[in-house]
């Protein structure tokens, strides 16, 4: 293989390279998209499909070499032989001798240093490219995340510290409400919170308009559409289970919030509300 065909080759292996991590990456991003199963099939199907036809492709040109050139014509600017007898035998009267075989150029041999350093340009032109267009794609990626995603989302996006010194529970009538973890990020707190329900009815506790987590000097307000909308808790004491994300960051020097829930549906006079105390670090 020559050194233009050297390069090529290797040069065709690196975009076949680009390739496949671009509909890598596409496909990741696909899967992370809330759609229906069967737009996830049509959308990652359709990804891999055309990641093979351009793989294959690509394959089919690294396949293609250029035609040898056809070796020269020994006998070029000799005359013609006779069509009957060929080139006369030597005479050793009259000296003749048939004409000489003209040999063809001497193949040029492919310098080994130079092979080497078009291999290891290439390498480090992959492993960079490769890198930057990794970290390129990851960070086109999060944008277009960020674009398509409801802002409502992009909140708990961040998982955020966890703030709780340790899990704490309050109970009202047959009601326990516990606090299991508190996360707090640059926009949101998140309350992870078990409701336990011994009762006979089963208890429901609404989050819009209806829970609060209050600090020293500010009230924040849950976000139903980013967190749980509301907290089932079924009779029997089958634990029931909700992430409440609010609005506002807790502060560094908050030692205590009060989560509250100020209103809980269902059977006949349950409790009207309840408040856990939770000890902040």
């Amino acid at each position: 293989m020559r050194r233009r065909g050297l390069f090529k080759y290797f040069s065709l292996i690196g975009l076949a390279y680009v390739v496949a991590t671009l509909g890598a990456g596409l496909t990741s991003y696909l899967t992370t998209l809330k759609l229906s199963n069967t737009a996830n099939l049509m959308l990652s199907s359709g990804v891999g499909l055309v990641t093979a036809m351009t793989l294959g492709a690509i394959d089919l040109a690294k396949g293609k070499e250029e035609p040898a050139p056809a070796p020269p014509d020994p006998y070029r600017g000799y005359p013609p032989p006779d069509p009957y007898r060929g080139y006369p035998s030597p005479d050793p009267y009259r000296g003749y001798q048939p004409p000489p075989q003209r040999r063809g150029p001497e193949p040029r041999r492919r310098s080994k240093v130079g092979i080497t350093v078009t291999a290891l340009v290439l390498l480090v032109l992959c492993a960079g490219g490769g890198y930057g267009l990794t970290s390129g794609v990851t960070w086109a990626v999060d944008k277009v995340s960020d674009l398509v995603t409801p802002s409502w989302l992009n909140k708990t996006k961040d998982p955020g510290v966890e703030r709780l010194a340790n899990p704490v529970s309050s109970t009202s009538g047959p009601l326990t409400v516990t606090v299991q973890s508190v996360h707090v990020n640059d926009k949101v707190t998140m309350v992870d919170v078990k409701a336990v329900n011994t009762g006979n009815d089963t208890l429901r506790l609404t989050t819009f308009k209806a829970a609060t987590l209050t600090t020293a000097d500010a009230t924040f307000e849950a976000d139903p559409n980013a967190g749980a909308s509301s907290i089932t808790a079924p009779p029997g004491g089958t634990p029931g289970f909700g992430k409440v994300v609010f609005d506002g960051v807790l502060k560094p020097g908050a030692a205590e919030v009060t989560l509250t829930f100020t209103n809980i549906f269902g059977g006949f006079g349950p409790p009207q509300t309840i408040a856990v105390k939770i000890p902040i670090t």
